[in-house]
């Protein structure tokens, strides 16, 4: 008061219920002739103004608390691109503290240039009210995305523009790794003997060499973007969107089929499909794998000609076999009833065995016949389907083996049970020896 006629103060005071109320007071010296008579004093509740106050404050705080919080760059800029706001994370690489930073030109500040920018992306924001976008490499090492947001008043006016600065370094280097990792995959997919489809919304995005080349293509460019459906026969359509269903309802992959597909000139090829659901550029798609069987199911069916061939042949020897056992039958009936007279039976006994003898000769030259017509037959499928196995083993796959070597298998089996047969029959003709046995000794 000594030093001023007017003084201002401002401070809280508790009443008698505890509360905090502010009071902002205003005192004015009274005097006489220099000489102090006293002063005025006059008080005035603010502690609504206080309290608003207090309220800014801590939203500034919890500004600048979130501000610090992200790790991206946040600069606000206002219409004459001079600095008016920024967290610690700006100025990357600047030797200045964000106090001198404050109240720059960004171009001053951040360039050391006294002109804005060529293509100044924050000019650009705000001229234009749209999001813009650049990319910047800081310190020759550090990439950094900014984007620039249009800031507008509550009348709609646009009164600034808001930065927003993230290091995505790591993030680029992610993107070109996995760039080269579908790179790669692509070129092996194309290396691949088997076939790749892939559709989205029933189109062809994607097809390696061997998948075009099935379908009747000189290059993938021939079937990208052509409906799937193109490629498969009318009565099958509907089984193939059922499968389609069962990918997306149980998530699992649909085990081969064998189905025909219609190629591009209008020809046929019998297909092995393995279909599954994939993830494809950022969406739902179907991956069909091909595997052509045109040529084992030629071969399969030669197998089958040759097999129903051999089953008329066994059928037609066994018939004729029948017949004989029932020659030989009925002349052993014969014999029986000639045996009453023994003069004519010792005739009709020798003419018997002139018979007997005769068809015992029949009989080995009709088991002659079925050892060499049954074996031909087992020779030569035995035979060709070694020969598939050595030539072909390395283009079909593991299944289409299997099958080859099962029919070796059975031809080998079925030879040893015609000599089964054959030996068999041979013990029927031999002479019965009588000799004495010693079963102990046999036990023993």
């Amino acid at each position: 008061l000594a030093k001023t006629l007017v003084s201002n103060f401002e401070y809280p005071f508790k009443n008698k219920d505890g509360k905090v109320i502010w009071y902002s007071q205003n005192a004015t010296l009274i005097t006489d002739q220099d000489e102090v008579l006293g002063f005025h004093l006059f008080s005035r509740d603010i502690t609504e103004k206080k309290a608003t106050e207090l309220a800014l404050i801590e939203s500034e705080r919890l500004k600048f608390l979130i501000m610090e919080a992200t790790t991206d760059s946040i600069t606000f800029y206002d219409k004459d691109l001079n600095i008016l706001m920024l967290n610690s994370k700006s100025g990357i690489g600047l030797k200045q503290t964000h106090d001198k930073l404050l109240n720059q030109k960004c171009y001053q500040a951040f360039c050391q240039q006294d002109k804005p920018c060529e293509g100044c992306e924050a000019l650009k924001a705000f001229e234009t009210g749209e999001l813009q976008i650049k990319e910047t490499l800081i310190d020759e090492k550090y990439l950094y995305e900014f984007r620039y947001y249009p800031v507008k008043n509550e009348n709609n006016e646009i009164i600034g523009t808001v930065e927003f600065g993230k290091n995505i370094t790591d993030l680029r280097e992610i993107e070109n790794a996995l760039k080269q990792s579908e790179g790669n995959y692509k070129n092996l997919v194309e290396k691949l003997p088997n076939g790749v489809l892939i559709h989205k919304n029933n189109k062809i995005v994607f097809a390696n060499y061997s998948g075009a080349k099935m379908l009747g293509a000189n290059s993938a460019q021939e079937i990208l973007g052509a409906d799937i459906s193109k490629f498969l026969l009318a009565d099958k359509q509907l089984e193939a969107l059922d499968r389609i269903k069962e990918l997306v309802d149980e998530k699992k992959v649909v085990y081969p089929t064998e189905e025909q597909y219609k190629r591009l000139d209008g020809n046929l090829i019998d297909l092995e499909v393995y279909a599954s659901e994939i993830e494809y550029e950022g969406g739902q798609a179907y991956q069909h794998v091909l595997n052509d069987i045109t040529d084992r199911n030629k071969v399969l069916s030669e197998i089958n000609t040759y097999r129903d061939g051999l089953q008329e042949l066994v059928t037609e020897r066994t018939q004729e076999l029948e017949k004989q056992a029932k020659r030989l039958s009925d002349s052993q009936k014969a014999l029986t009833f000639l045996l009453e007279d023994s003069n004519e039976v010792r005739i009709q006994l020798e003419r018997a065995n002139l018979n007997l003898s005769s068809l015992n000769s029949e009989l080995e030259s009709f088991s002659y016949s079925v050892s060499h017509d049954l074996r031909a037959p087992l020779t030569r499928m035995d035979g060709f389907s070694k020969a598939l196995i050595e030539d072909y083993g390395d283009q079909v796959d593991e299944t289409a083996n299997h099958y080859l070597n099962r029919i070796r298998v059975s031809s080998q089996h079925m030879a040893s049970l015609i000599d089964d047969l054959l030996n068999l029959s041979r013990i029927t003709r031999q002479q019965v020896v009588k000799t004495n046995v010693n079963i102990t000794s046999l036990s023993n």
